[in-house]
């Protein structure tokens, strides 16, 4: 079995860039996307580069924290007011949008180019991959990702999983996936489950939000407590033991290429 442990959005507060360093150093976290549009990105990326075997990628974030491009530019998406992203949730009571609520994708193509030609300025390379934030259920927002990373020819996280059969490994929820309850499941036994009753796979990804909870993250996410428990099983020595007995190899997007 190999594994891709993913966790997302990296540099969205700082609690949650204390959490993934720690993961990091002690953990099995081997890809990461960054949140280049928020205000720490540049402290995230400073601290990320102690380790290099983290493959570092962005998440195209359209729903939290300020623009990168001209607000202007972005008026179905951004608050005029504020230069910020207007929430989902708030989004979803709008009735121009039906069921597919990132709309146009004039703006979405836009922002994720913006937000790619920042890291590129940070990291002073192209991100590794690119990955979806929160809208996943947006064609339009999808679509545009897809044409951004295929424009910088940039692997798409959803066409790599589609490319090699990659099975993402949930917890199993009911209802409101952001409720207290869902939130503050039993990670490490819920995913030791879920490698059990895959192991025969040749590949899984776990897909995770990592981070310490800090009141900005409060604030500006509903996942929000998931990700101590995340970081509770991405550093549980019960996980990494079960990696080591069954043989099992910690990959990233690295190691996974699309030219071939």
């Amino acid at each position: 079995m190999k594994i891709l442990v993913q966790s997302d959005d990296y540099g969205f507060t700082r609690g949650v860039i204390a959490g993934m360093v720690d993961a990091f150093e002690r953990g099995i976290i081997t890809s990461t996307g960054l949140f280049a549009n928020m205000p720490c990105c540049e402290e995230a990326v400073k601290r990320i580069q102690a380790y290099p075997h983290i493959c570092l990628g962005i998440d195209i974030n359209v729903t939290s924290g300020p623009c990168v491009s001209d607000p202007q530019s972005l008026p179905t998406l951004v608050n005029p007011q504020t230069g910020c992203f207007i929430q989902t949730s708030q989004r979803m009571k709008d009735p121009r949008w039906g069921q597919d609520v990132f709309k146009p994708y004039e703006e979405c193509y836009r922002e994720a180019c913006a937000q790619i030609e920042k890291f590129r300025t940070l990291v002073k390379k192209n991100p590794e991959y690119l990955q979806s934030h929160s809208t996943s259920g947006s064609h339009t927002y999808l679509k545009a990702i897809r044409d951004a990373a295929h424009h910088y020819h940039i692997p798409f996280s959803y066409e790599v999983r589609e490319k090699y059969s990659i099975r993402c490994l949930m917890p199993p929820t009911e209802g409101d996936p952001y409720s207290f309850a869902n939130q503050t499941l039993d990670r490490i036994a819920l995913m030791l489950d879920q490698l059990e009753a895959h192991r025969q796979d040749e590949y899984v990804c776990l897909p995770s939000h990592c981070g310490f909870v800090d009141a900005e993250l409060m604030h500006l996410s509903r996942c929000n407590l998931a990700r101590a428990y995340d970081h509770a099983y991405l550093t549980s020595p019960k996980i990494k033991a079960w990696i080591e007995d069954h043989h099992a190899q910690l990959i990233s997007y690295r190691d996974l290429p699309m030219d071939e």
